[in-house]
């Protein structure tokens, strides 16, 4: 896997339209219906560069290129009370110029009615899924696989804006649904973003990982040990290391090259983090 950070956001020119018609549609299960193919009608997307989704979680820790993620993406998600978050950047800081987004999804516990009525009104989709086994962000997770499936291609960047800080518990909720991911599929990148970091799941295999010299970063154990890790092109390297909780893992190190290499035996989180010292 290749990740650049030195710009963490991509531009593309995909084209999206067919979103005419407000419905709420309620899926029975958090699995994809059929049913939704007649409620949601996509037009196919066409692409040159880069095409994006964005999901907006319920969480105000935006990073600094928020509003160029969210308006170059070719796809963007409020997970339940991200819906009431957005229509407050938009409020408060209407300078943003933040497009609406496509869909709104979840079991919709978070939303009054007064905010779907405003989303109605700017076009945008919304999904009820009410099942109590997944969470919203696993819920934004099954509706990209749909239109994914649908169209035939893959979006080559998932960005979860909102992923981290706030509740501990929604934050292993978030780690869970990435590691989810992961497993699903391995080769599509997908980022929980913030203020002050941006973390993935790197999977068993040979990595690239472009940033700036000085970046600092973390590679942690996910879900169990990491049986064997070897690293280049940081401060302290790893060669052959066992990470596991309780003995070693590896925090708070930093680029001293602008491409550092990683191979893992087992998934890991790894961690930028947007400081100075």
């Amino acid at each position: 896997m290749k990740v650049e950070l030195n710009q963490y956001q991509v531009t593309n020119d995909c084209i999206w339209q067919g979103y005419d018609n407000f419905v709420v549609f309620e899926e029975q299960t958090h699995q994809i219906q059929q049913d939704l193919n007649l409620q949601v009608d996509f037009e196919k997307p066409r692409f040159s560069k880069s095409c994006s989704v964005v999901v907006l979680l319920n969480y105000l820790s935006l990073p600094l290129n928020f509003q160029t993620s969210w308006n170059s993406a070719s796809l963007r998600i409020c997970a339940d009370g991200g819906a009431t978050l957005f229509l407050q950047l938009c409020s408060q800081q209407p300078n943003l110029q933040l497009k609406a987004p496509e869909f709104v999804k979840g079991d919709l516990d978070s939303i009054n009615p007064q905010v779907l009525q405003q989303l109605k009104q700017m076009g945008t989709k919304i999904i009820r899924d009410s099942s109590q086994d997944t969470n919203d962000l696993q819920k934004c997770f099954h509706l990209i696989y749909q239109i994914q499936d649908q169209h035939n291609f893959q979006f080559d960047l998932i960005e979860i804006i909102g992923g981290l800080g706030g509740c501990l518990s929604h934050q292993f909720a978030n780690l869970n649904a990435l590691f989810e991911h992961q497993q699903q599929k391995p080769h599509q990148l997908a980022a929980l973003v913030a203020s002050q970091n941006i973390s993935t799941i790197l999977p068993p295999g040979q990595h690239e990982i472009f940033a700036k010299c000085g970046t600092f970063c973390s590679i942690v154990p996910f879900a169990s040990s990491c049986r064997s890790i070897t690293t280049s092109g940081f401060a302290w390297n790893l060669v052959g290391h066992e990470l596991k909780f309780g003995k070693l893992i590896s925090t708070s190190n930093r680029f001293i090259e602008s491409k550092a290499k990683i191979e893992n035996t087992d998934p890991v989180i790894f961690t930028i983090d947007f400081r100075s010292n």
